[in-house]
């Protein structure tokens, strides 16, 4: 409302698997609380070949503050162009030499639009990334 960056602006549960997320991250867009970009993370009880967790993740931006039409409160409005912010979290990652590789899975979303929890559209290009993070040794 004054906008004001905040660094610490709280993030909206969502849920997978009934439960909330395991870790949530936001990275603020120029000096106003307006526009953020978030990822969330599920650790999966499912591990790989070596016993390592498999994880899920969301990757989503605000792009406006707005009334939410469930609570009256306020609230941000998710943009309906997810495809761009997952293409950034993988951007982000491999800039910051986080990933050890991607690949794609084709057709993963059985639609290519729908709306969200809000009630707000989406659309899709259907694709989800699957990354391997490169953790430190």
């Amino acid at each position: 409302m004054l906008d004001k960056p905040y660094a610490h602006a709280p993030v909206s549960d969502l849920y997978v698997w009934g439960r909330k997320q395991d870790a949530a991250f936001e990275q603020p867009v120029g000096q106003s609380p307006n526009q953020r970009h978030h990822v969330r993370f599920w650790r999966s009880r499912e591990v790989d070949a070596h016993g390592r967790p498999l994880w899920l993740g969301a990757a989503t931006f605000d792009e406006r503050v707005e009334i939410s039409r469930t609570t009256g409160g306020f609230t941000h409005k998710i943009a309906p162009t997810i495809d761009k912010e997952r293409d950034k979290l993988l951007v982000d990652s491999i800039s910051a030499s986080a990933l050890d590789g991607y690949y794609w899975v084709d057709q993963f979303h059985a639609a290519d639009r729908g709306t969200n929890g809000g009630g707000d559209p989406y659309f899709t290009d259907r694709r989800l990334a699957v990354g391997v993070i490169d953790l430190p040794r």
